[in-house]
């Protein structure tokens, strides 16, 4: 099946590269597809794709966004891919392909020797990374602020400016894909979690989704999202009425919601992540090795917020999350508002 994906890709890439006026991806784009690539070599991971065109390439000039070097390690090309990528587009989506994979820790930090805010190209995507490329699919946490990086005489760690937020204060349990279409304990326990916080349901729709459609795009219509909640709860077990029940009619107005769509969007983005509460009572979406005692911030250039654990007098990188309120660059606002809670400062990962 992956080789038809792969080959239906090409495909199109094909198509869009001999439009009348040609269409490029960029090179992390490249990467975000081709993610299940097989290769013998996980060098090969990044430098098979570097022969196509891009929006950061110019073949026909010689050109290429990334030149092979055999003589580099798989950390090394990894490392100096993600800083490539950095300086090239000025923005932090690389970040966001760190996902979770179920385990305790990040993939990066457990192969090669990676920092923690570098992808491994070579690991299985457990859940599908909280990042676009499109207007239709970006998230917007840090507002119009640009990226900030300083430079650092190691190579493996990369110094952020951004903004320090909140802190994590609960972690509810690792949702899996097996969650979805029958009577969960763990489900059961995040939806209690949300009566007991007092959170809108509605908000509790979109965070299960990461703010994502079945169809991976942005909510735009949240009546609908949330009717297609409704069915998919009303789906799974009758139990679960007490939470729909919480839906006023007056909110779904010829709205009878769409169950299977929504569980596309569930098992997208909520397979192998836990949702959390902060110190501030929000409620996020984040990767399974969140913890209680993580720090929640906003780096600049970033899409969304991000999870940091603060170790031996340096950050690492648990990884994006989401979280309602604060997805189109209102925290950003509130800072610039002159907020005392909101502290800026340079985050300096490992």
């Amino acid at each position: 099946m992956q080789g038809l994906e792969n080959a239906y890709f090409m495909h199109s890439l094909f198509q869009r590269q001999h439009k009348a006026e040609p269409e490029f991806y960029n090179f992390l784009e490249l990467l975000y597809w081709f993610q299940d690539l097989k290769v013998s070599d996980a060098r090969d991971k990044v430098f098979a794709l570097v022969g196509i065109p891009t929006q950061n390439s110019a073949l026909e000039d010689g050109s290429i966004f990334f030149e092979p070097d055999y003589t580099l390690n798989v950390r090394d090309v990894y490392i100096r891919l993600a800083r490539k990528i950095i300086e090239q587009d000025k923005i932090l989506s690389i970040l966001a392909c760190v996902v979770p994979d179920g385990s305790d820790y990040p993939w990066s930090v457990q192969d090669f020797g990676l920092p923690s805010w570098v992808p491994n190209w070579t690991a299985y995507w457990a859940a599908v990374p909280i990042v676009g490329f499109y207007n239709s699919t970006k998230h917007t946490a840090s507002g119009p602020v640009r990226l900030e990086i300083i430079g650092s005489d190691d190579p493996k760690v990369l110094l952020a400016k951004g903004l320090e937020l909140d802190f994590v204060s609960q972690v509810l349990p690792v949702l899996e894909d097996g969650d979805y279409g029958a009577v969960s304990e763990r489900m059961r326990s995040c939806i209690d979690a949300y009566f007991n916080h007092g959170s809108s349901l509605r908000q509790l729709s979109k965070t299960f989704t990461a703010g994502y459609t079945g169809s991976n795009i942005l909510i735009e219509d949240d009546i609908s999202h949330l009717a297609d909640f409704a069915a998919f709860l009303r789906r799974v077990d009758p139990a679960w009425t007490y939470a729909v029940d919480d839906i006023s009619e007056s909110d779904l107005p010829n709205h009878e919601g769409d169950a299977e769509h929504y569980q596309v969007a569930l098992y997208n983005y909520c397979t192998c992540r836990r949702l959390f509460f902060t110190s501030h009572g929000k409620l996020g979406l984040g990767p399974a090795a969140m913890a209680e005692g993580d720090t929640i911030c906003i780096l600049f250039g970033g899409q969304t917020p991000f999870a940091l654990r603060y170790e031996n007098n340096h950050y690492i990188l648990i990884g994006a999350c989401y979280i309602a309120d604060i997805m189109k660059g209102e925290a950003i606002t509130e800072w610039q508002s002159g907020s005392t809670t909101i502290v800026e400062k340079v985050f300096e990962l490992w």
